[in-house]
Formats: structure tokens, sequence, C-alpha cells
């Protein structure tokens, strides 16, 4: 299994943490409003992408883990229609819109497009157990887009965002061809898979999926609308920075469904969690240390981030304390995915959805950038519990050691706030 989350949890990392990589490049390049403005692309392409595909890549996950050729077989089936539907929509909104105004939101439904299609051919690669192949797209994903948003800049040093947003468009579809005829190559098989069946086993997922991105965006929806694009690109630099930890979070998000599903028993005993727990808590707190370290210099020497720790220091360690918290939902609701409850497990997030909306609007609106910092730990620690509990509903053996692990998770969440004391003192004699 570890060397399973090192590739997968490397692979996601790179793959949905572009603009993290890409952050040394981007903010030299582009104002912090336009920064902001590309991470809220991001933000939407990612949060469009499950419903234009109808979320199979659920289907696609969950009957790739039974049998390979299942998996393949529903991608076969659904790439190309729902493909088409999305970039249908994409080109009606193109017709319709004020596009000096609303690009932003065209290049959005087309990068949704071709993401929905990136996901649907990682499944099939996760299916068929394909680390390397797996790993190797996601590289070239962000690696690629990278040497292209490197050549348009020495091209022309000022290139407005939508040169951008138009590259990464070209290079996501040139990425899906190729690797889909790499895919096809695969023995389909004989399968007795219902595709009807297999759509609305995603379709019901939809909502969790759509409320993932809501819990985890919503707050930076509401900065943009009520402080402007300038203070976006503010809060998305320290998120993006926290936002490290999704490396592994990622990780466990691509391994964890299988490996529960196929292990079952084991994850259903409180030593083995322990042991998952602990191990996660001590790689995230060296993430937490790394990124601490790499603070300090940058504070000292490099100032490429030109972020102000001292007053956005304590935002940045909630925001990477809600993310640790969200590794521990992740065993929780593959617990559920595991025994088919997804409807128990839609309603959950989609609860949580609308807490985090309620959440960030008041905490925004009243306490401006730490508010939306707050509402993240906020967010996922009643996330993590809310799931928790509809788990042991399921699952009996659950109910005995919430609050053994809960104090374990505690006492790490704690070493946090210590290491953001020591790095805020040290910060503060370079001003001295």
């Amino acid at each position: 299994m570890k060397k399973e989350l090192i590739i997968y949890g490397l692979a996601i990392g790179i793959n949905r943490g572009a603009v993290l990589i890409l952050m040394p490049f981007l903010v030299s390049v582009l104002s912090t409003a336009d920064f902001g403005l590309f991470n809220y692309a991001q933000i939407l392409f990612q949060l469009a992408a499950p419903i234009l595909s109808l979320n199979i890549i659920v289907s696609i996950a969950r009957e790739g883990a039974d049998d390979p050729k299942k998996g393949l077989f529903v991608y076969k089936k659904f790439f190309l229609p729902l493909l088409l539907v999305a970039l249908l929509l994409a080109s009606c909104f193109h017709l319709f819109v004020n596009l000096e105004e609303n690009y932003i939101y065209v290049f959005a439904l087309v990068l949704a497009a071709f993401e929905s299609w990136h996901n649907m051919q990682l499944n099939v690669f996760r299916a068929y157990e394909k680390n390397w192949r797996f790993f190797l797209f996601s590289i070239l994903k962000t690696i690629g887009l990278g040497l292209l948003f490197i050549a348009l800049y020495y091209y022309d040093h000022h290139s407005p965002l939508h040169y951008y947003l138009g590259l990464q468009c070209i290079w996501f579809f040139l990425l899906a061809t190729i690797f889909h005829f790499i895919i096809i190559e695969e023995s389909e098989g004989d399968t007795n898979l219902s595709l009807i069946e297999a759509a609305k086993f995603s379709m019901v997922l939809i909502p969790h999926s759509l409320s993932l991105w809501l819990i985890a965006s919503s707050g930076r929806f509401f900065i943009k609308e009520i402080y402007g694009a300038f203070d976006l690109g503010v809060f998305s630099k320290f998120f993006n920075v926290a936002m490290i930890l999704m490396v592994i979070n990622s990780g466990l998000g691509v391994v964890l469904p299988q490996r529960i599903i196929r292990d079952y028993e084991k994850w259903s005993k409180y030593l083995f969690r322990r042991t998952f727990i602990v191990n996660y808590s001590l790689a995230a707190l060296a993430m937490f240390l790394f990124l601490s370290v790499g603070i300090v210099i940058d504070s000292f020497f490099l100032h490429i981030l030109d972020i102000d720790y001292i007053k956005h220091g304590i935002s940045f360690t909630m925001i990477f304390s809600g993310f640790f918290l969200l590794g521990f939902y992740y065993v929780y609701s593959n617990i559920l995915f595991a025994l088919r409850k997804n409807k128990s497990l839609a309603i959950v997030t989609l609860t949580t959805a609308i807490f985090s909306i309620t959440i960030n609007y008041f905490l925004i609106k009243n306490f401006s950038l730490i508010g939306g910092s707050a509402s993240v730990i906020i967010t996922y620690g009643v996330y993590w519990f809310f799931t928790f509990i509809t788990a042991a509903k399921n699952e009996v053996k659950l109910r005995k050691h919430f609050f053994s692990e809960t104090g374990v998770v505690l006492l790490f969440l704690s070493s946090f706030y210590l290491l953001h004391y020591i790095t805020l003192q040290i910060v503060k004699l370079n001003l001295v």
C-alpha cells in the first residue's frame, strides 16, 4: 500500500496541484488579481466536471475495483457522448455571454469537459493497476502545461490571462487524445454490466461530488464577490501553500477505495486504523515542518510568495489543519463506499456543503480572509465528525474507539499550532 500511496499521492498532487507547482512562475508573470482569477477558473472547472460527466468516474472506479474490464467498458460507452455534450454547452455559453466580462466561465466549461475525460482515463488506469501510466499522465499534464506557459511568457512578456487559459485547454485536449489511444488497446472482454445502473450509481453521487468542491471552494467564491480579485489572489497564495498536504490526501482518495473494498475486515479493526492514523499524522507533521522552514527561508531571502506571515500565518495554519482533518474523512467515507451506502455519504456531504456555504459567508463577511481560513478547519472538522457517525451506524466496530482515535488526532493537531508559534517568532526576528 505504501508504494501505491506514494505513486498515486504524487501523481494526484501533481495533477491537481498544478497551480501550486507553477505558483512561483505564475505569481511572477501575473498580477495578484489575475493570479486570483486563474485560481478561480481552476476551481470552476473542477466543480463543473462531475456535473457535465454525470459523475461517471464513480462507476468506473467502483466497477473497475471488482473487474477492470467493467471499468473499461463503462469508459468506452460514456466518454464520447459526455464529452460532446460538455463541449456543446461550452459553445452555447460562448455564443450567449459577454466574453469581455465572462470569458473565465467559457474557459472553465471547456476545461471541465477535458478534466472529465482525464478523470475517466485515470480511473481506468487505477482499475488495471497501471500505476506508472497513471503517474506519467499526471506528470505530463502539469509539466507540459508549465513548459507551454514558460514558452508563452518568453514569446510575449505581457500575454493576457486568457492566453494562458487557452493554452491550458489545448494541452488538456492533446493529452487526453494521446492517452485515449493507449487505453482502447486494452481488451474489453464480455460484461453483463447494465449501463443504466452504472449511470444511476454515479448520478446519485453528483450532489456528493459537487458538495465536495463547494466545501473546498465556497470561501474563495465569497472572497471574490465581497472583496474582489486582489484579495482572492492574496488568499489563494497561502491557501495553495497549505494545499501541499493534498499530495498525501489525494493519494488516499485514490488508494483507499479499492484497498478498503478488498480488505474490509482489516480496516474495520481499530488497531489497523490506529496505525494508519499515527502514520498519516506523522507524515502531515513532517510536511508542516517542511513548509514552515520554506516560509522562513522565503521570508528571509527569496520573497517569492510575498506573504505577510505575521498577518496571514495563522490563516495558513488553520487551512492546513482543515486539510489534515480531511485525511481522516477519507477512511470513513470509503467504509461507507465499500458498504455501498452511497446515498448516506451523499446526504452527509450535501449537509456539510450547506453548512460550509453558510459559515463561509458569515465569517468572510465579518472577518475577511481570516474568517475564510477559520471556516476551512471548522467545516472539515464537522465533515469528519458527521462521516464517522454515519459510518458507525453501519459498522458497529467503529463505535467503541471514537474517543481514542479523536485523542490522537487532536494531539497532532495541537502540534501544528506549536510549530506555527515557533515559526512566527523566527519570522519576527527578521523584522527586528
